[in-house]
């Protein structure tokens, strides 16, 4: 009796060992898809990152370039109706980095089926990154409402500085902007340089998002492999 209790307990043992086993090839492979799901996210993200560096940088361009214009007027070059660029620097910034597969693995607990430590803390720092970004953009939407608009609405016919894109089929007002007493507006200077403050802090943010996306998904990728 001893010895086939004995048989009963050793099977039973067994076979939860066996069941453990193949639990834990199982979270090691759903482990291995995840990370390959996330770096897929990252290595889609690495492309807006790169299209929307490109953008501030152009808008810091053309800040700067609107600053030396009012600083320097009478200067060869420095001719006053490319103030009519504004339009082209005050741009309303969308952020939409795809997170869901982040944020649906933290949310459930999933992210634990990656069981590298510091694979898990650098997803942390890389989202937190994109986050930052998100803040900026937020600063940039709203000084664009409550200070941009109601600035150009009182000193600038509005179609004559607005974004090129979409001023088609627009009819010529009977009245225009006065180029030269804008050029000499105190608040125009400081709401551009306050955007190209703005514009600055993103190329930064963004870079740094970028730079630890490329390390985050090289990462993932061999974890996944």
């Amino acid at each position: 009796m001893l010895a086939e209790g004995s048989a009963i307990v050793l099977s039973i043992l067994l076979a939860f060992s066996i069941d453990a086993f193949w639990q834990n090839r199982q979270d090691i492979e759903h482990g291995r898809k995840l990370a390959d799901a996330l770096a897929s996210e990252i290595i889609e993200n690495d492309q807006m990152l790169a299209s929307k560096i490109d953008d501030a940088r152009d808008a810091s361009k053309r800040a700067r370039t609107l600053l030396d214009i009012m600083a320097n007027p009478g200067d060869a070059g420095h001719d006053l109706r490319r103030l009519a660029d504004l339009g082209n620097v005050f741009v309303l910034e969308s952020w939409t980095p795809d997170t869901d597969v982040y944020q649906q693995a933290l949310a459930s607990g999933q992210l634990l089926l990656i069981d590298d430590t510091d694979l898990r803390f650098d997803l942390a720092g890389y989202h937190s990154a994109l986050n930052r970004v998100g803040d900026i953009v937020e600063d940039i939407s709203t000084q664009y409402y409550l200070e941009l608009e109601p600035f150009l609405a009182k000193n600038t016919v509005y179609t004559d500085i607005a974004h090129s894109e979409w001023l088609q089929d627009i009819p010529l007002p009977p009245f225009s902007t006065d180029l030269e007493l804008l050029s000499k507006n105190s608040e125009l200077w400081s709401l551009i340089a306050l955007r190209l403050e703005a514009e600055i802090a993103l190329i930064s943010y963004l870079e740094r998002a970028q730079k630890s996306g490329d390390e985050l998904g090289k990462s993932l990728l061999s974890y996944s492999n």
